[in-house]
């Protein structure tokens, strides 16, 4: 209720921050060589053998680790023992352990290792992940400031718009009549276990009255969207992770995809990646299975990646669609502002526009800032709250407090992105 009760509140005057970043400035994709795909875990290990490599097998086989596994197998143990991955602690007890046992454990890894997807380094896998983790796990033991040395800034570049004001209304108006070229993404990889909920958040009631749920809402307004249009489909996007894939398409099965055809409905399922135990990124076993790791969803920004590899973003081009607005599973009241954003994105020419809301100082939000780097362009960012008034303190503010408004001067992000 004060989650809803903030967002209504906050939609009455609602800030449309407009990032314009013109086309030109996109980055162009790095060559093949630079984007093939990691070498398998398997040759990787081999490439990296030699003393170390030895040592571990010969350590494993010793133990008995190894007993019961083909070659295969053996060398996958060998590389999650290595130092580069520091997880030889699942395999405490394996001496005993059923081969078949050994097996499962060592499956969900390879599948794991082989969906981890590349970045932009080029670097992929399980390997990459571990990596990254233990750089960003020993940062933040080490209280360091990923932004040191960046100006802060409140984004002088954006549209603020009143609701029920001429110019709201007049993007409003622009922006409604580009519904019918939009592609919406719904984020849906959640659980509602934070929220006390025993099941997928778009599952969740958002109406008191009515019991509708969230994606029951979302669907009824991509509807409505049609009955604009003259029937011209919505394209829904949604992407689940192996937590809420089957319960989300259940949902929809049930309920009959609340109207839409099942045609215009594409989930795409982010693969989990293994829960980490420590700072030294070690792999969590199951207490009921410990040949099963406990896995958790990758992150929002997986569906970026998501849409690129599935295909869909070049046959809705040949539709004709021209935006894709990005929302997230329990903010009802976007669709709220959703025309308004597809107006300010039109009418200012931008490739890709940012909806926030005002947000209160000290508020658990991210807040959107724009970062001047001591060399560089700048760039206009969201900032997660629990590092928002230490990067302002260090670079000489009086942290996040609030202003004549009210409100924090860094609006709110809401996770809401138009783009072209």
């Amino acid at each position: 209720l004060a989650q809803s009760a903030a967002m209504a509140f906050a939609m009455l005057s609602c800030l449309l921050l407009a990032l314009c970043v013109p086309a030109a400035a996109r980055s162009p994709r790095r060559p093949a060589a630079a984007r093939s795909r990691r070498a398998s875990l398997l040759a990787m290990q081999t490439a990296g053998a030699g003393g170390e490599a030895d040592s571990v097998a010969a350590r494993l086989e010793t133990d008995g680790v190894l007993s019961g596994l083909t070659a295969e197998e053996a060398r996958l143990v060998c590389w999650l023992a290595s130092e580069e991955m520091g997880q030889a602690h699942l395999f405490a007890g394996w001496s005993a352990a059923a081969p078949d046992d050994k097996r499962r454990l060592l499956r969900q890894v390879a599948e794991m290792d082989a969906r981890y997807p590349e970045d932009a380094a080029g670097a992929r896998g399980l390997a990459a992940y571990v990596s990254h983790a233990r750089t960003l796990l020993a940062e933040s033991a080490a209280d360091l400031n990923p932004f040191d040395g960046y100006t802060v800034s409140v984004p002088r570049d954006g549209e603020r718009m009143e609701v029920g004001t001429a110019s709201f209304r007049a993007d409003e108006a622009r922006g409604g009549a580009m519904l019918k070229d939009t592609v919406f993404v719904l984020v849906a990889g959640g659980l509602g276990e934070r929220l006390g909920f025993d099941g997928i958040k778009v599952a969740l009631p958002a109406e008191t009255l009515s019991g509708a749920t969230f994606l029951e809402i979302y669907c009824t307004a991509l509807r409505a969207i049609e009955e604009r249009e003259g029937g011209r489909k919505a394209p829904l996007v949604i992407m689940t992770s192996e937590d809420t894939h089957a319960l989300t398409e259940a949902l929809l099965l049930e309920h009959g995809y609340y109207g839409l055809q099942p045609s215009q409905v594409h989930l795409l399922r982010q693969a989990n990646v293994p829960a980490l135990g420590s700072n030294a990124a070690a792999f969590v076993a199951s207490e009921e299975d410990p040949f099963t790791l406990l896995t958790k969803p990758h992150g929002h920004g997986d569906v970026h990646t998501l849409l690129h590899g599935s295909g869909l973003l070049p046959a809705f081009a040949a539709e004709g669609r021209s935006h894709v607005v990005f929302f997230q599973d329990t903010n009802v009241l976007a669709f709220k502002a959703i025309p308004a954003a597809l107006g300010v994105s039109e009418r200012l020419g931008l490739a890709m526009n940012s909806l926030a809301v005002p947000r209160a100082a000290g508020e658990a939000a991210g807040a959107i800032c724009r970062l001047q780097p001591p060399a560089g362009d700048g760039l206009v960012m969201n900032v997660e709250y629990n590092q928002l008034d230490a990067l302002l303190r260090s670079t000489g503010g009086a942290g996040d407090e609030a202003d004549g408004s009210g409100y924090s001067p860094y609006p709110g992000n809401v996770n809401t992105l138009v783009v072209a």
